[in-house]
This record gives C-alpha cells, structure tokens and sequence, in this order.
C-alpha cells in the first residue's frame, strides 16, 4: 500500500504441498491465486487442492 485509503495493496498465495492443481475462495469473492486492489483490511482465503483437502488463512 502506497498510502493510507488507498486501493494499492494485493496478496498472492503460492501453494507448494497437497494435489494441483488448486481453487481458491476468497472473502471479498475472487477466486484467483492473486488479488489486486485491495484496501487495508483482513482477508480470508480458503485453498482446496484436486483431491478436495483445504486450508483457510487470515491476511
């Protein structure tokens, strides 16, 4: 983020174990390994891999 209010930031998830390929399910409703645009604020993201095992984080 370049300043405070601003719509700058972004996350991107690089999932490394479990069976590709991956979705993904954000809190803001993207469902991409990377999200741009983003205000401050907490961001939830579940990834479930080709076999149905998934795990949640908090940004």
């Amino acid at each position: 983020m370049k300043c405070y209010g601003d719509n700058t930031g972004s996350i991107e998830i690089q999932s490394r174990y479990g069976v590709a390929p991956y979705s993904y399910s954000w809190s803001n409703g993207n469902s991409t390994s990377k999200i741009d645009q983003l205000s401050a604020g907490p961001y939830k993201v579940t990834v479930t891999d080709h076999v149905g095992c998934s795990v949640t984080g908090f940004m």
